[in-house]
């Protein structure tokens, strides 16, 4: 076979490739994880998660939703051109909730490389319940010493502790020391021997009747 052959079927092979590999289509997120703080007073958290769409086709957002009825999402469309870009604002309404919030909004598209996309909107939010620390710790061998996690409400009106409860291997018990504001949750290992992790149920009750279970950590480490 001679060279202008051999070149022209090189040609017409390179052809065949780039012809029979399909572009693909992908939405690009500039971050799928939203962090947010909420101030005392504040109802609601609104985050803007801004994509493209970098594909050679278009791509249409066929179906969006949320964790929780709570949140809410809006498009402004469900169409994008190749190169376009767009938001997605959610927003989160707060009510009655208190401490770390997540919700997920999932993203559903006729990509069919990437259908689904599932974001996440993280929101702390004012806790009348302020706890020092959330983790107690003692090491192999140590005295059976008790430790403590201070506990103070912000607001008594708002929530109240109805009481504690220790896990297999730990003992607690709670002490009041500002009538309705201020306690302390003791705890005591029943044994050092061996390594061991347990959890404190911390019982709160807020002023709809609510009940909120927090959960503190407490091991006996290496």
């Amino acid at each position: 076979m001679n060279r202008g052959i051999q070149y022209t079927s090189l040609i017409l092979l390179m052809g065949v490739i780039f012809l029979g590999t399909p572009a693909t289509a992908e939405l690009i997120w500039e971050q799928t994880i939203h962090q947010a703080y909420a101030k005392e007073g504040e109802k609601e958290a609104k985050a803007t998660y801004r994509f493209e769409n970098k594909s050679d086709y278009p791509i249409v957002l066929k179906r969006i939703q949320t964790s929780c009825g709570c949140t809410t999402a809006e498009l402004e469309k469900k169409k994008y051109l190749p190169g376009e870009r767009g938001e997605l604002i959610v927003t989160f309404t707060f009510g009655k909730r208190r401490g770390l919030q997540e919700k997920s909004i999932s993203v559903e598209t006729d990509d069919a490389t990437h259908p689904l996309t599932v974001l996440l909107l993280r929101v702390e939010l004012p806790d009348v319940i302020q706890i020092k620390k959330k983790e107690l710790s003692w090491e192999v061998g140590d005295p059976l010493d008790e430790q403590a996690f201070e506990i103070l409400l912000k607001n008594p009106k708002e929530a109240k502790i109805k009481g504690a409860h220790a896990s297999e291997g730990f003992e607690v018990r709670l002490r009041d020391n500002q009538v309705g504001q201020s306690y302390q949750i003791i705890v005591k290992p029943l044994s050092t021997a061996a390594p061991s992790k347990g959890m404190i149920s911390l019982e709160t009750i807020d002023a709809n009747g609510s009940v909120r279970y927090v959960e503190l950590d407490v091991m006996v480490q290496e």
